[in-house]
């Protein structure tokens, strides 16, 4: 078999298989041959008829579909790995055809990774603000180990459930329904009332209060209503933070020791935070800087919905969409920004998190070796570590659909 790129743009590739009569016939005889003890031609015993005669009457190129499946399937993948290609999009037939000889000629086209073209990507680079400069006040400090103190208390807290009206103090159960472009909420959260919360700040947090089971709020009062609906409200009863309740539940034998440790674990998870967040700032300046051009095909199959990928991330959010157009752009967004860590990481710039979806990434040109982590977290290795790498950051899109679709079985009985 020869092979060979016709053409490639827009993210689209044109195949060319070319077989030799020889392979062509390895694997029509075989078919034949479940065709001969399926057709019934008058004159002639079962399993007996040549395949001249069966030309004559089922016509010329009859066993054309079965064939050119099994030799796309026998030889594409083969092709596929040599030519380096990778497909995104089913292979679709756009031509065949048999010369005097018996050799068989055929094109296939299918869609390949997106295009990324990425806009004075040297520059974007270049003007990339760093965070070797940052410090951290002594306010910011005390803050830091007091709410990360005040949440392991809440933590180990005593709760009990109540069916009376909600009040400062109370952790609350919320369901949360509706959908913004500006911000994606959980379905089901939990918060303390009267403690800061991204989600909830003050003057939200005052409509749940005095609210009871099943009742709901507006969290987003306009055209895109996102709303919160009370699911369970509970007491807290904190424990008393001494000598005992550091030694029983973290195995310290003061509270210094545990003090210093806490105040450090906070510092630490805080700049991990900046260094990510500060990463997801760069990276996003690059991606509104990028073309990603996606192939007409991909796009094609990406509208008809059959892409599974695709259903099983719709279903996995909390967005409502009104049409299919919608979810076509959600996923295409959703695309664009994988592409693009994808190649950022190929090219050695992003290093991705290792969680099920990109949220932070971390160029590696801004360096956090200044920055004043404690010397003994594991978070530490992590900012710094090279090595990160994302354990899916894009699963391959679709699988390849033989070129016929309805193959008939080997048990029906063809009648000429």
């Amino acid at each position: 078999m020869k092979k060979e790129i016709k053409q490639q743009e827009n993210a689209t590739v044109n195949l060319a298989l070319d077989f030799d009569r020889n392979e062509v016939d390895k694997v029509r005889r075989p078919l034949f041959r479940s065709y001969q003890n399926r057709l019934n031609i008058n004159g002639f015993r079962k399993g007996h008829v040549s395949y001249q005669m069966a030309e004559k009457i089922l016509g010329k190129g009859f066993l054309d579909p079965e064939l050119l499946q099994e030799l796309v399937k026998e030889n594409l993948d083969n092709a596929l790995d040599e030519l380096n290609i990778k497909i995104e999009s089913k292979a679709q037939l756009k031509d065949y055809s048999f010369d005097d000889n018996g050799n068989l000629s055929l094109e296939l086209e299918f869609a390949t990774s997106p295009e990324i073209h990425i806009n004075d990507l040297s520059k974007l680079i270049e003007d990339s603000e760093g965070l070797e400069n940052f410090e951290m006040s002594d306010e910011l400090k005390d803050k830091l180990f007091k709410d990360r103190k005040e949440g392991l208390l809440i933590e180990l807290s005593e709760k009990t459930q109540t069916k009376q009206p909600v009040e400062n103090g109370n952790l609350v159960s919320v369901k949360i329904t509706g959908l913004t472009k500006e911000k994606a909420y959980p379905e089901n959260y939990s918060l303390i009332i009267g403690e800061d919360d991204c989600y909830f700040p003050t003057e939200i947090q005052e409509q749940l209060i005095g609210k009871s089971i099943g009742d709901q709020i507006e969290i987003i009062p306009d055209e895109e209503k996102i709303t919160a609906e009370i699911v369970d409200i509970q007491n807290i009863t904190k424990p008393e933070y001494n000598e005992e309740f550091v030694f029983n539940n973290f195995f310290f034998d003061s509270l210094d020791d545990f003090e210093e440790f806490l105040r450090n674990q906070a510092q630490n998870e805080y700049i991990t935070k900046l260094v990510y967040s500060n990463g997801e700032k760069q990276f996003n300046k690059i991606l509104e800087k990028t073309d990603i051009i996606f192939s007409p095909l991909y796009l094609e199959e990406i509208k008809k919905g059959i892409n599974p990928d695709l259903i099983e991330l719709l279903n996995s959010t909390n967005k409502k969409f009104n049409s299919t157009e919608d979810k076509v752009e959600a996923y295409l967004d959703y695309q664009k920004r994988n592409e693009l860590v994808m190649y950022l990481t190929n090219i050695g710039l992003v290093n991705p998190t290792n969680q099920d979806r990109v949220e932070f990434l971390q160029l590696k040109n801004l360096s956090t070796k200044k920055l004043n982590l404690p010397e003994q977290s594991q978070e530490r290795q992590y900012v710094e570590s090279s090595d990160l790498l994302h354990n899916e950051v894009i699963k391959s899109l679709g699988t390849i659909n033989y070129l016929v679709e309805n193959e008939k079985t080997k048990e029906e009985e063809i009648d000429a």
